[in-house]
């Protein structure tokens, strides 16, 4: 006698159906739907005894889940082929646990969504610090009381929304460095002071695992951002000299607490014109890769 196979092969539908969370890696779904079914996730992917061998997964998933295949497809990014259009710099990781709360019963830490790298940080339903993809579950901050931050966000969205997505990737990146470069010079912001004894962030030691310190200094580099994303203001930077004191001028005046930048020494100003040199390199480079 031949020992029986022990591959499971799906022989109906599953009596348990799971909706996908909103930009939900697949890998994610195919888990929780196994999961709330009491089976293996492995076992969703072999062969089936009933669904004739031609028809597409997305096909098969929207059976075995009982969802339909258009909200598979909008909600599930890459599950095919067909071109649509996703944020830029998409980064797989923890989504909004609040979010995940409302939409699936329960807060699962395992649940992994799609979301950009650098302009999803802030849960606007519910004013949660979000960060980068890869910051921890437990530890999104609650952003009621710093607002400015909440502010900062929808800012940002308004940035994004002007201005091309790669320029404002190379922007959010090179002015976060700027940012912290400015940090380990020693310069002092009241209004981050502010936001830290607010979160009740007087822990050093915990800065770099702690999103929460990335929270503090958001506002600071959305007001570099809007700068350096400005046809007017960026290549002033990048000038040097007096074109380059006259932004250091203009930052200051949206930004009082920095008014000692406008007289800051010969290593601030080589920081500033560096950004702007290093955003222009980006954008070069962007257009030549998309040039035929």
């Amino acid at each position: 006698m031949s020992t029986p196979s022990t591959t499971f092969q799906l022989a109906r539908p599953l009596p348990r159906t799971l909706a996908p969370f909103p930009y939900e890696d697949l890998r994610s779904y195919l888990r929780r739907l196994a999961w709330a079914n009491g089976i293996s996730a492995n076992m969703l992917t072999a062969p089936s005894t009933w669904l004739s061998p031609h028809r597409d997964f997305v096909a098969y998933l929207s059976t075995i889940s009982g969802q339909p295949r258009e909200l598979l497809l909008r909600a599930i990014p890459l599950l095919d082929d067909a071109p649509r259009p996703l944020h830029p710099a998409m980064a797989s990781g923890r989504p909004c646990r609040l979010c995940v709360a409302r939409r699936t019963g329960q807060p699962d830490s395992s649940l992994i969504a799609w979301r950009s790298q650098f302009h999803d940080q802030v849960c606007l339903r519910h004013y949660r610090w979000l960060g980068h993809p890869d910051n921890p579950f437990l530890l999104q901050a609650d952003l009621r009381p710093i607002p400015d931050v909440v502010q900062a966000f929808r800012r940002h969205r308004c940035l994004l929304r002007r201005h091309r997505p790669a320029l404002l990737d190379a922007c959010y990146e090179h002015c976060s460095h700027l940012w912290h470069a400015c940090l380990s010079t020693g310069l002092r912001s009241s209004s981050r002071e502010r936001r830290l004894r607010l979160l009740q962030v007087d822990d050093w030691i915990t800065a770099p695992a702690d999103p929460r310190w990335h929270a503090v200094d958001y506002p600071e580099i959305i007001h570099l951002v809007s700068l350096y994303a400005s046809a007017y203001w960026r290549p002033r930077a990048a000038t040097g000299g007096s074109e380059l004191s006259s932004y250091l001028l203009e930052l200051a005046r949206r930004v009082p607490d920095w008014g000692a930048l406008a007289a800051a020494s010969g290593d601030y100003r080589g920081e500033f014109q560096q950004a702007a040199l290093g955003i222009d390199r980006v954008l070069e480079l962007t257009r030549s890769a998309c040039s035929p």
